[in-house]
């Protein structure tokens, strides 16, 4: 019971330590722009609110994983996240349920990539369209959205493809340590 409280401290705490972060880089960038400073810490607020909130609400998406104390799903994820199996023989079961959702979570999805690439033709828009306005702050926004949309759109499919890799590498491992417990 403590041990629970404890890792739901830890993991709101370290949720509202993004959010604080997220807040706090969004309304600086919102006086940066030329809002004012009211206007900056009230936005920055609640964007970080709604960052916590998100963040803390990612961390429960694993409801097959629900069973098991916070040491055991650390175990089961570690092993996916670098494709081996667990140590513990009781765990090998829910290391394939966890592969297996991870697989396929990880299947490249087209509206996706045509999302991602329709955001790059749009921050080229702004981009485009803030020099010819001359407006310096909507051209470094839609350079720096440039930037991270085309990283997105290069780096993404390799991540994904790796992250696939492991999970397909802990399946099996995590399947021939189910086998040998049975036998």
């Amino acid at each position: 019971m403590m041990r629970a409280m404890r890792t739901e401290l830890r993991r709101l705490s370290t949720a509202t330590g993004f959010g604080f972060f997220s807040g706090t880089v969004y309304g600086g960038l919102q006086v940066l722009g030329g809002e004012s400073l009211l206007t900056g810490v009230v936005t920055g607020l609640v964007f970080a609110t709604f960052m916590a909130a998100g963040f803390y609400a990612a961390g429960t998406r694993v409801p097959h994983l629900s069973g098991l104390n916070y040491r055991q799903q650390r175990a089961v994820m570690r092993a996916v996240r670098l494709g081996r199996g667990v140590d513990d023989p009781a765990l090998a079961e829910p290391t394939i349920r966890h592969a297996r959702w991870v697989q396929k979570s990880a299947t490249p999805q087209r509206w996706m990539t045509v999302l991602v690439a329709s955001l790059l033709g749009a921050s080229g828009l702004v981009l485009v369209v803030a020099l010819v306005l001359g407006d310096a702050y909507f051209a470094f926004a839609g350079g720096f959205s440039l930037v991270v949309w085309t990283l997105i759109l290069l780096v993404g499919p390799r991540v994904d493809r790796r992250r696939l890799a492991q999970a397909q590498r802990a399946e099996t491992a995590a399947t021939e340590r189910s086998v040998d417990r049975r036998s």
